[in-house]
């Protein structure tokens, strides 16, 4: 393979991928061998502590689906150590509080699991860990100020007037990015006009595998296993509501919890800390440019209503590994198109089926909650529907 384009006042590096989370340190682990050997990864926080995961992630959990858990496997990133912690999902109940009409998939007795829950912190730990003894060079506390894009190369100027090359750079710094801002990369933004606030929880039983989504008169809700009696909540309210959300005790958690997904675990015993952000979904016009791609949140910001955003990012991401294999240029522009052109029918789907069921459940939409609960009760009778339901919900196409 050709090396990264020779420079001797500066250092030279095959790929650089900027953002250190989850979809940064996964891009580094999806590069093939031998560019992974020339890659660097660029992050602005501090380093983590020895026992932490990549900077900014805390416990709130993620879904996996099957295909991004087999994705990991793959990698070794299901160390045990992880494993201990992931909640299995074999059932998945969908419904409509306050109204009638349920719709349920299930993994079959021999079947495996149709995806896992995992907590965001030890993910980033274990992707970490199966990176180390890596030749990649991961680098914190770096800041991009500005790239230059010449003929065979991207130049990095860096905030301490450092620089170094690089004949690809993949963009992995979140859906806020200030340097996509400042490199002028547009995309279409709509705003929800909601907020989510994510905690976890614990239980008097373990949930068994099971995963609940609600939809409620303020919003989607959703409660994940994760493993023992711990489970994790999304809960999503109008933006005029989030103020007062914000101020509710632990008892009004409690309360409004347990109203809304019922007794089935037992009472609540335990609550985190709470977080909470504003929804929006975001699709970027241009992917890719001459020597830069863009993936994850930066690329495409998925309302969470389903959980996809990280698997539809994985494998994009994957792809892109895919994708570099065997080239002697991993900045080709040709190569960088054919991959934005076959990722973006899996992704148009996926954004438009997260935006159809918030727009479908709309809180606005109440009176048509019986005719919803008709549709959701009549997909238990659909064998064919629901299979391929299962299918899309584990990853598969």
């Amino acid at each position: 393979m050709s090396p990264a384009p020779a420079d001797t006042t500066v250092p030279n590096y095959a790929v650089a991928i900027i953002g250190g989370g989850m979809t940064g340190l996964s891009m580094l682990r999806a590069l093939p061998e031998y560019w992974r050997e020339q890659a660097i990864l660029l992050d602005a926080a501090p380093p983590p502590a020895s026992n932490d995961g990549p900077p900014g992630l805390d416990d709130r959990g993620t879904a996996l689906n099957r295909r991004s858990l087999e994705t990991l496997a793959g990698w070794g990133c299901l160390d045990s150590t992880l494993e201990q912690h992931l909640g299995p999902i074999r059932h998945i109940e969908v419904s409509q509080q306050g109204y009638w009409g349920l719709s349920s998939l299930s993994a079959e007795d021999a079947e495996p699991a149709l995806g896992a829950v995992a907590p965001n912190r030890l993910l980033g730990q274990a992707l970490l860990r199966m990176l180390q003894g890596s030749a990649a060079e991961i680098r914190y506390q770096v800041q991009v100020a500005h790239l230059e894009t010449r003929a065979d190369h991207v130049r990095l100027h860096l905030q301490d007037d450092s620089q170094l090359t690089a004949q690809l750079v993949i963009l992995a710094d979140g859906g806020r990015s200030d340097l996509g801002h400042r490199l002028g990369l547009q995309g279409h933004r709509h705003d929800y006009r909601q907020v989510a606030f994510t905690l976890n929880i614990e239980r008097e039983r373990a949930a068994e595998g099971w995963a609940y989504e609600r939809f409620s008169k303020q919003g989607p809700r959703a409660l994940l296993p994760l493993a023992g009696r711990r489970q994790t909540v999304v809960w999503v309210v109008p933006h005029h509501h989030s103020e007062a959300t914000a101020q509710w005790s632990d008892a009004t958690w409690r309360e409004q919890l347990e109203q809304c997904f019922g007794f089935d675990q037992g009472r609540i015993t335990a609550l985190s800390a709470r977080a909470h952000y504003p929804l929006s979904a975001h699709a970027l016009h241009e992917q890719f440019r001459p020597r830069l791609a863009v993936i994850g949140n930066g690329a495409l910001t998925l309302h969470p209503v389903a959980g996809q955003g990280f698997n539809l990012h994985l494998r994009s991401l994957t792809a892109l590994g895919q994708a570099l294999n065997a080239v002697t240029d991993p900045g080709d522009t040709d190569l960088l198109r054919h991959w934005a052109d076959s990722v973006r029918p899996d992704q148009t789907r996926v954004a438009a089926a997260c935006h159809g069921l918030v727009s479908l459940f709309a809180p606005e939409l109440s009176p048509l909650a019986h005719l919803r609960g008709l549709g959701l009760q009549t997909l238990n009778a659909l064998p064919g529907v629901r299979h391929r339901l299962m299918q899309r919900a584990m990853g598969y196409h």
